[in-house]
């Protein structure tokens, strides 16, 4: 437990089921009275939907995940070994995509979406939910 970069990357390499490290506290609060998670193997995926919202988080690992930052997006520090903030729907600002580097030797990523379809800012959200995981990661 380093709590640096490469430590989280080689703990999220360990990671079978993304759903697991969904934090059902935000769960509740971004995407409430949702379905049943739906999960992929790979990438390693875990998503949450109440037809309107969706919350998904993703965790990728291995030789062929780039780890650049991420162009265009906004930085956010003290998230492992960055994160990366990008609007996919800029008129609405309903969708939220955050990409943190989980380390580069290993490599690691984890994505973490909030498509909330509600007209609100999410990006707090992300945030949040990216840092439960990384709590969990270390």
């Amino acid at each position: 437990k380093t709590g640096n970069g490469s430590s989280y990357a080689a703990n999220a390499a360990n990671v079978n089921d993304a759903c697991p490290l969904m934090p059902a506290d935000l769960v509740k609060k971004i995407v409430p009275n949702a379905n049943a998670p739906t999960r992929e193997q790979y990438p390693r995926r875990c998503n949450i939907s109440n037809g309107t919202s969706v919350l998904e988080i993703t965790i990728e690992t291995g030789i062929a995940t780039p780890v650049d930052p991420v162009n265009g997006a906004e930085f956010v520090p003290g998230l492992a070994d960055g994160g990366y903030l990008e609007r996919l729907d800029p008129h609405s600002r309903g969708d939220t995509y955050l990409t943190v580097i989980l380390g580069k030797d290993p490599n690691g990523l984890l994505h973490v979406e909030v498509a909330g379809h509600d007209g609100k800012d999410h990006k707090d959200d992300a945030i949040a939910v990216a840092q439960e995981i990384l709590a969990h990661l270390k």
